[in-house]
């Protein structure tokens, strides 16, 4: 199965809704990953990038 590599800005859009036109195609690979057409793959580094942004500059936690 083919892989795709996401980083924080996929996750942050579909997290945050923000812009719209680009929450939506997160969505969309989100969708299609669900839907067996890849796998998604991304690092600890990139996870800790979306916490640190959403403490940070969103105030979420």
């Amino acid at each position: 199965m083919k892989e795709i590599y996401i980083d924080a800005n996929v996750f942050l859009r579909f997290i945050l809704g923000e812009p719209p036109e680009f929450a939506v195609e997160a969505e969309r690979v989100f969708r299609d990953s669900i839907e067996g057409r890849f796998k998604l793959v991304t690092s600890e580094l990139v996870l800790a990038e979306i916490v640190w942004t959403l403490e940070a500059f969103q105030k979420v936690f």
